[in-house]
Formats: structure tokens, C-alpha cells, sequence
């Protein structure tokens, strides 16, 4: 073995070849969500004659980067192998060894690499089609069902080369890939005249920053405390439905520092819709299914482009608050390297959300509040690996659990009524309230119970972020969806 190869870590080394499939395969996705809005885009003249000559061109350039960081995995991963083989030879064995990780990396590339060219092609098909009409729903649901078998492919490799998915997130993608097949089987034996649509994620819709007034309708709220902060994904659950924001809201922030510069706290709702078919608000039982997945989604896009919409700069103080799949939201962008190189998240409060699975960047400080009987931040199953496997502890992460709100007195008479149907109201009723934004706002406010919450509000990374200055703080609301 050569000099270089003293030392591989190959579990840093495996961490490594995950990230560029990872970065390779989201430049795929990118490109062929790109290549459909230029497809669908109305727009008419000879500059979009000379925008669309260009495209393939630059498209072609994606693909090809993609390709590369593919070979890079597989270069990373034979080495990987190579230093395997070389440890069993100096222990005495290695015949058995040698053919495990040859196995392991013939299969990785098979279902890696193979399968994403073959999505590819077939994105450039859907392309194709979109354009010209005939067929284009056959294609689309096509492609989205070759994407979550691509994405359950790479579970599997991930599982051969030592990194098993996590049990949530194996039982998400297989729910994926079959309601993604199928959609496209009903649709190919109805000849196209049963469209189930499911699981179809779309592309993002993200409209212009409207300015938040201070009426009784759309106010700023001031950011003086975290309990405030948290009730600003209120007001962006507020904006839903209204001419502002028809499909979903992003309520971002803004907070001027005394040195002229500003920070900014991004606000994200949880699941706004429970649909599984493709309607125009991403953050839906679809979305949800992806996070746990470790899938980039179309809300998750959502936030980012508003981010940018609102005019975020690179390295000013970001914090994400997100209740719910809002929190799941944030977490997934803040384990996305190329999301974080292009803002500088510093903080994340989540709410009710299952944030286990998320590798959040460590320089992210971040505070779960998670109520005892709030069943939805224990859908991920605590992180634990298909292997049946648990995640050790992240030291960026403080998750903090609360006792559940308390029952109102309707809720108490119907619960100690001599009735079942009183009885299973009440259960009922405690899960909504066990899960609901306003309950952990109350309790994020109980600073003296709950020691935690006070010492990440007093820490120095929040300062950038806490103000009662109604002269410092002005907002927007960005109007977001799916198409």
C-alpha cells in the first residue's frame, strides 16, 4: 500500500463517498426540476429563443459535474476497500473480506451510479415530452417512481458500505416507492385516464416579499424572547389561505444590529395539507414522508429560494424556527452542505418535530422543545438505524422535554364523565393540544421550569436575534407552494 493510504479513517472515509453521491444526486434532481420550468415557463421572444439554445448547454455541465462526483465516490470507496483488504492480509485473512467489499462496490455502483443514469435519460425524456405534450403524464410518473427506487437503491448501498438508513426513514422510502408505482401502474392500465398522482412533489413557487404591516390583521411581532420568536411560525401559519400567501407563508424577520448589519429569523409551518397527490402547498403528508426519508423536498426548496427572495446576504446571523414539519424542514436544510455554504445558519428552534435522523452542521446551535405525549417528534423512533442501531448524542443539539398542556375544564369534564365516548373525546383533544404551536409557546416562556430553554435564550449566539425595538425589526411574508 502506498504512503498516502496510511491512516484512512473508513468511517470518515464512508461519511465522505455518502456525501458526494449525495451532492451528485441532488445535482441530478436540480437539473431535471430546471429542465421542466424551462419547458413550462411562459415565455415568448427571441430572448427566450437564445435562453433555451443555451440550456442544454449548461444542463449538460451539471450532468457532467454530477457524473464526476460519482467517479470521486466510487475512487473514495475502492480505497476504502484497498485499505480493508490490506488490514486482513497483515491479520491473516482477507480472501472472504476481499469479496465482501468487492461485492459492496460493484453493487453500490450498480444501484448508484447505474440507476442514476438511468433517471437521468429518462429525465431528459420528461423533458422532451413536457414540451410537446402527448404522454408528458405517463413520463412524469414515470420518473417519479424510477427516483424513489434511485433513492432506496442508495439506502441499500449506504447499508452495504456501513451506514444503514434509519429504520423511519427505510419505512418512508418504501412507502414511497410504492405509492410512486403504483400510481404510474394505474395509470399505464387505465391508458392514462386514472391519474393518482401520489407522492408527486412537484417544483417550488415562490412569489415576491410583501412587507408586514403593523394592523390588526398582519403585525410585526417583536422577537424578545424565544417564547416570541417561536410565535412567529403562528403568524406565518396565519398567512395561509389569504390573498398574500394562497398556497403558504414564510414569515422571515429582519433585526438590525447596531453596527448597521442585520440578522435574520426564518419562520416555517408545519403540514398545512394531508394530501398525497400533488396539491399546491409542498408541506403535506408527502413532504413529511421525504424529510423522514432524508429527501430534499419541494418545501424545502420553498424555504430556500424565499431566503433568497428576501434578500438574505451570505454571512449575516440566521436563525430557522419551524414547528412541526417545519422543524423537520429546517433540519434537513441545515444538514445540506450546500445550503449551509450559501447561508450562515446559526441558530434552530424546532417545535414538535422528529429531528433525530438530521446530521445539523455542528456549528449550528439548536434547541428541541418536545412535548411527553406529543407522539408526532417520536416518529423518527429516536433516530434508531435499521441495524436497530442508536445515534449517540449530538452536542449542538439541547433537546428539552416539557409536561404536557394542562386540560381545560371542558376537556376535564368530558374526561372523568362516566362515558367512553367523553373519554376518547378528551384523547383526542390531547393530542391536538400536546402537538400544537401555541402549547409550546406558553411553555417556551416558563424559562424558571424549564432551565435549558432560559440558557440557550441567554446565549451569545441568540443575541444577534432577540429584540424589543419596534424600530429595529420589520418583516415580510413570502408566498410559497408547489406546481
Amino acid at each position: 500500500m502506498s504512503e498516502t493510504m496510511l491512516g484512512l479513517d473508513p468511517k470518515d472515509c464512508l461519511d465522505l463517498v455518502k456525501l458526494l453521491k449525495d451532492s451528485a444526486h441532488r445535482l441530478e434532481q436540480s437539473s431535471s426540476q430546471l429542465n421542466q420550468s424551462v419547458a413550462r415557463t411562459g415565455w415568448q421572444g427571441p430572448d427566450s429563443q437564445r435562453f433555451r439554445a443555451q440550456w442544454p448547454g449548461q444542463r449538460a455541465q451539471m450532468l457532467q459535474t454530477a457524473s464526476a462526483l460519482g467517479d470521486l465516490a466510487s475512487v473514495v470507496l475502492r480505497n476504502v476497500a484497498e485499505q480493508e483488504r490490506a488490514s486482513a492480509a497483515e491479520e491473516g485473512g482477507g480472501g472472504l473480506l476481499d469479496k465482501l467489499f468487492d461485492g459492496a462496490h460493484g453493487l453500490w455502483d450498480d444501484l448508484t451510479t447505474g440507476a442514476g443514469h438511468i433517471v437521468t435519460e429518462v429525465e431528459n425524456g420528461v423533458g422532451w415530452l413536457i414540451e410537446r405534450g402527448p404522454g408528458a403524464a405517463f413520463a412524469k410518473s414515470g420518473l417519479n417512481f424510477l427516483d424513489q427506487l434511485n433513492h432506496l437503491g442508495v439506502m441499500g448501498a449506504d447499508a452495504l458500505a456501513g451506514k444503514p438508513p434509519s429504520m423511519a426513514g427505510l419505512v418512508s422510502q418504501l412507502a414511497l416507492a410504492a405509492g410512486t408505482g403504483l400510481s404510474a401502474g394505474v395509470l399505464g392500465l387505465s391508458g392514462g385516464t386514472i391519474n393518482l398522482n401520489l407522492f408527486d412533489d412537484g417544483s417550488p413557487k415562490v412569489g415576491e416579499p410583501v412587507p408586514v404591516g403593523n394592523n390588526s390583521e398582519r403585525r410585526v411581532r417583536l422577537p424578545s424572547s424565544l417564547s416570541e420568536i417561536l410565535g412567529g411560525v403562528d403568524d406565518a401559519y396565519a398567512m395561509n389561505g389569504t390573498a398574500v400567501s394562497p398556497d403558504g407563508d414564510i414569515r422571515i424577520v429582519k433585526i438590525k444590529q447596531d453596527d448597521g448589519s442585520s440578522a435574520y429569523i426564518v419562520n416555517i409551518p408545519g403540514t398545512e395539507n394531508w394530501g398525497i397527490n400533488g396539491n399546491s402547498n409542498a408541506r403535506d403528508l408527502t413532504g413529511n414522508l421525504m424529510l423522514v426519508a432524508g429527501q430534499s423536498t419541494t418545501a424545502c426548496q420553498d424555504v430556500a429560494l424565499a431566503m433568497h427572495k428576501a434578500g438574505i446576504p451570505p454571512g449575516a446571523p440566521v436563525m430557522m424556527v419551524g414547528h412541526s414539519q417545519g422543524g423537520m424542514i429546517a433540519g434537513q436544510l441545515a444538514s445540506d452542505p450546500a445550503f449551509t455554504s450559501q447561508f450562515n445558519v446559526t441558530n434552530i428552534l424546532t417545535a414538535g418535530s422528529p429531528i433525530d435522523n438530521d446530521a445539523i452542521a455542528p456549528g449550528i446551535q439548536v434547541l428541541g422543545a418536545q412535548h411527553h405525549g406529543d407522539i408526532v417528534p417520536k416518529l423518527d423512533l429516536g433516530g434508531m438505524g435499521a441495524d436497530l442501531g442508536m445515534p449517540g448524542p449530538q452536542p449542538n443539539v439541547t433537546l428539552v422535554t416539557m409536561d404536557d398542556p394542562p386540560r381545560d375544564t371542558l376537556g376535564n369534564i368530558l374526561h372523568y364523565a362516566p362515558s367512553p365516548v367523553g373519554n376518547l373525546i378528551q384523547d383526542v383533544r390531547d393530542i391536538g393540544s400536546n402537538h400544537a404551536n401555541g402549547s409550546y409557546q406558553s411553555d417556551l416562556a416558563n424559562t424558571s421550569k424549564y432551565p435549558p430553554v432560559g440558557a440557550y435564550e441567554q446565549s451569545p449566539s441568540m443575541r444577534p436575534f432577540l429584540s424589543a425595538d419596534p424600530s429595529k425589526v420589520t418583516a415580510v411574508d413570502v408566498p410559497v407552494g408547489r406546481k
